[in-house]
């Protein structure tokens, strides 16, 4: 009897430490889910319609035509980028390619470079830059497009800030820093600072909840509300 009480003992003390452990370490994978950001309205039924990357089509580095359609059904990460920047574009490339390796595990994930200076950025141009980084064409694509077309989908599509008028930074360009996660429905799920090392794990982290939310329905439901 005397032991009976012992072990019971034991298992009221240990059974929380265990449930506390796979709360901290496994929790935000198993009960979080990202927020799905920018603007929201509501249709005539009352149900909220939440901002969508627009529709378009560009051309990849490999000449192809791609854009919107072809990453409906996959969970996506952009940045914008330009093949001469000196400043912040390596630590974004270079980032992406980490990513790149992590996420090649996954059949459901791609990555997406815009450029944003289409004049000297020419699909062979992009092609080369491709090569640079080790891009893999299965994962990550470099999109060229008009510069109107590049504006209208930076500022409108993905919320990012671009100016191309020729008072930028660098060689006239201004762009921003981030990285913005979009998930299979084209809605933006996360932004983040591509120029921090730390972010390539957060990324990751957050690929992998909109995975289990497409896996739990139940999940996905509760975020629609």
């Amino acid at each position: 009897m005397n032991r009976f009480k012992a072990i019971i003992g034991v298992l009221i003390i240990i059974v929380p430490i265990i449930v506390l452990f796979i709360l901290h370490f496994f929790g935000k994978n198993q009960f979080s889910t990202l927020p799905i950001l920018g603007p929201r309205s509501l249709s005539e039924k009352g149900d909220t319609i939440f901002h969508q990357i627009p529709k378009f089509q560009f051309i990849n580095h490999l000449n192809q035509p791609y854009g919107s359609d072809s990453l409906k059904g996959f969970i996506h990460v952009a940045d914008f980028i330009f093949t001469t920047c000196n400043g912040i574009c390596p630590k974004m490339s270079s980032h992406f390619q980490q990513l790149q390796d992590k996420i090649s595990k996954f059949s459901d994930v791609k990555l997406i470079s815009f450029s944003v200076d289409p004049k000297k950025d020419s699909i062979p141009v992009l092609a080369d830059y491709a090569k640079k980084y080790n891009a893999n064409p299965h994962y990550w694509k470099f999109l060229h497009a008009e510069q109107e077309k590049i504006i209208e989908i930076a500022t409108k599509g993905y919320f990012l800030p671009l100016d191309l008028s020729g008072q930028g930074k660098e060689f006239g360009i201004t762009h921003s820093e981030m990285a913005v996660l979009v998930d299979k429905d084209l809605r933006i799920r996360g932004f983040y600072d591509l120029t921090n090392p730390n972010n390539v794990k957060t990324i990751e982290e957050d690929i992998r909840i909109l995975k289990l939310e497409y896996s739990n329905p139940q999940m996905m439901q509760k975020n629609l509300k």
